[in-house]
């Protein structure tokens, strides 16, 4: 059953710790009481009863302390853990939070399951809903839009070959422990070859430690060894997933769901090594993580990391540093292909395209700057790429397209706070939905805190 508060916060009663203690103690600081007035709207609700309004079964975590709860940990960087902790030991961060002082905070694991629940749509709607309440305060207009991408990087080391065959060993060693715990004899008789795999893997790491000529081919035989280590592994398991099913219940299939999904993954990433080890280095869709298969390497042309891996991310700001939009992508599709889908999303959210858009000239085309001004939008500056014309050099020189050049520069700036402080360097959630959602509550929160400046 869905619920907004908690029965005494809904009932507006004090519980006999909250009547003992100083009305002092209980009042919240200047920020987060502004936080708190922004959350007040009723509309940031919405979502939540659009799609998960049950009237039945066991009370859920109340939303309204769901959502100050997320805005804490994405606002001041803890762990799940920390967060419960944090919360728990503090009467203001109760208050805020909407938590009856003699309650305590939902459990760590609760608040993850939960976020995997309600999903990227709803934070989505929530930084809409935002949006709207700005826009009716007339704190933005949308009148500008510059847009940007980056890397959110998976949770995930370095994938050579050698590393992604020795996870795909432990990964379906782990899991056939898990069906050993429920299903003892399921698991007879196997070998996960974990300590195998690791001898190989140091192998590797001192024939590169020795630079020599040679290097290459030995690390290339000690790789197919490595491969027949994963096939052995994964036909082990296969034996445990055959006997598994054989006995039939929730626990049982919700194991063998897992464990089949490892052993397919482990099975693609196996003939991706092999054809690297034939000569093919040009894989598409190579898997990079046996734990996020959705993840890939993508080249942004930086100096500090030629190539990363995870999902690539648009942001999409209006004036006074508010994202009021953004999209996480799987892969990395170019550039110019993203910039009319933006100026989309920017008219549903305020009712009307941008007078200006500007980017940088990786967004630059001439169908681009064709179907901008067809939209509506007055005013494009994205430099173009290559040798310009004259009248071309002219209208990049003129003090309107410099001007907006100069506030294109400053999502470059947002970028940087956003992965310095609201958690868009590395999603700590797996899949490109995981990745969408924790992108998601950077942003919300971000805007949250924004909004404070203006309230």
């Amino acid at each position: 059953m869905l619920r907004l508060d908690y029965p005494e916060i809904a009932a507006n009663q004090l519980s006999i710790v909250e009547s003992l203690l100083p009305p002092e103690i209980l009042k919240l600081p200047a920020d987060l009481e502004k936080v708190d007035q922004l959350l007040q709207d009723e509309r940031f609700e919405e979502p939540f009863i659009e799609r998960f309004n049950v009237t039945i079964g066991r009370g859920t975590v109340p939303v309204r302390p769901y959502v100050r709860l997320m805005i804490l940990k994405y606002s001041s960087e803890w762990g799940y853990e920390t967060l419960e902790k944090k919360v728990n030991d503090s009467i203001t961060l109760k208050k805020f939070c909407r938590i009856p002082l003699d309650r305590p905070v939902p459990d760590s694991t609760t608040l993850i399951k939960l976020n995997q629940k309600y999903g990227e749509e709803v934070i989505k709607d929530l930084n809409q809903k935002l949006m709207k309440q700005l826009t009716e305060r007339k704190i933005i207009r949308g009148r500008k839009l510059r847009v940007d991408t980056t890397v959110v990087e998976s949770n995930t080391h370095y994938p050579s070959d050698a590393n992604l065959l020795k996870d795909c060993v432990d990964a379906v060693g782990n899991t056939v422990k898990k069906v050993k715990s429920v299903y003892k004899e399921a698991a007879n008789g196997f070998r996960s070859g974990a300590r195998k795999a690791k001898q190989q893997l140091l192998k590797v790491v001192k024939v590169l430690n020795r630079r020599t000529g040679k290097s290459q081919q030995e690390v290339k035989a000690i790789v197919d060894e490595m491969v027949q280590t994963a096939k052995e592994s994964q036909k082990a398991g296969r034996k445990v997933l055959d006997k598994l099913n054989e006995k039939d219940s929730d626990e049982n299939r919700k194991l063998s769901k897992k464990l089949s999904d490892i052993l397919d993954t482990v099975d693609k990433i196996i003939k991706q090594t092999e054809e690297v080890q034939s000569g093919n280095t040009h894989i598409k869709d190579r898997i990079v993580s046996i734990h996020d298969k959705e993840a890939r390497p993508i080249k942004k042309g930086k100096l500090r990391a030629k190539v990363e891996f995870g999902y690539k991310a648009q942001i999409e700001e209006c004036e006074k540093g508010f994202v009021s939009n953004y999209e996480v992508y799987k892969g990395n599709p170019a550039d110019d292909t993203l910039l009319m889908d933006a100026v989309e999303r920017h008219e549903e959210t305020f009712g009307h395209v941008p007078e200006a858009v500007t980017t940088d000239r990786g967004y630059g085309s001439k169908d681009n700057e064709k179907n901008l001004k067809t939209a509506g939008v007055r005013k494009v500056a994205i430099p173009a790429k290559g040798k310009k014309s004259k009248a071309r050099t002219e209208l990049e020189k003129s003090r309107w397209f410099k001007r907006l050049v100069h506030w294109r520069a400053g999502s470059e700036a947002k970028i940087s706070l956003l992965k310095r402080k609201y958690g868009l360097e590395r999603s700590l959630s797996r899949g490109h939905i995981g990745t969408s959602t924790w992108v998601g509550w950077g942003i919300l929160t971000h805007n949250l805190l924004n909004a404070v400046r203006y309230a």
